[in-house]
């Protein structure tokens, strides 16, 4: 009878101990996966919460910071294959005399689109 009591007595702690580390070695495998934040205003560039595009100037063409150059031409290298004609570094960009950038329209268009190919690779 001694024996019976004593294996009854452990029998819940073993399936204690048994449902905790199913659950434990369960729990170890899940991950939770945030939703990717889209950012819906524009990036500062610099002081200036502008994404680099200074101001709309007459004819078409925009006033636009080196750093949106740069990226500009961050992205023709790696998308600018997927156009016809392929866009290349500095199409439809020059110097302006403050530092500054002049735009076409098409480039920035074309920023456009391959900004949005940037954005929707997988990170």
């Amino acid at each position: 009878m001694e024996t019976l009591n004593k294996s009854a007595k452990t029998m819940p702690s073993r399936t204690r101990i048994l449902l905790i580390a199913q659950t434990l070695a369960l729990l170890a495998g899940c991950t939770v996966t945030p939703d990717q934040v889209h950012p819906q205003v524009a990036s500062f560039d610099g002081d200036a919460q502008n994404s680099g595009v200074i101001a709309a100037m007459p004819g078409g063409e925009w006033s636009v910071t080196a750093h949106w150059r740069d990226r500009f031409n961050a992205l023709s290298v790696t998308y600018g294959t997927n156009f016809i004609p392929r866009i290349t570094a500095d199409a439809g960009i020059t110097p302006s005399t403050n530092g500054t950038f002049i735009a076409t329209s098409q480039a920035v268009a074309n920023f456009g689109k391959m900004n949005l190919l940037y954005k929707s690779q997988p990170r």
